[in-house]
């Protein structure tokens, strides 16, 4: 049985924020992709709820 890698994007800051979305991906080569894109603006989280966040990060870990 082999094991593939896998990245994983956490977020570091002074205030930790309330919520934490926690990506498990493929490739670091996939938050961007055009595919990546267009998924992150379906749905109501860019309509509802990104108006509202103040504290948004984005970084790899492994």
């Amino acid at each position: 049985m082999s094991v593939e890698p896998r990245y994983l994007f956490v977020v570091s800051m002074d205030v930790e924020p309330d919520y934490t979305a926690l990506y498990e991906i493929g490739s670091s080569d996939v938050p961007a992709s055009d595919t990546w894109a267009e998924a992150v603006e379906r749905g109501r989280l860019a309509s509802h709820v990104r108006p509202h966040t103040s504290n948004r990060s984005h970084g790899p870990a492994r």
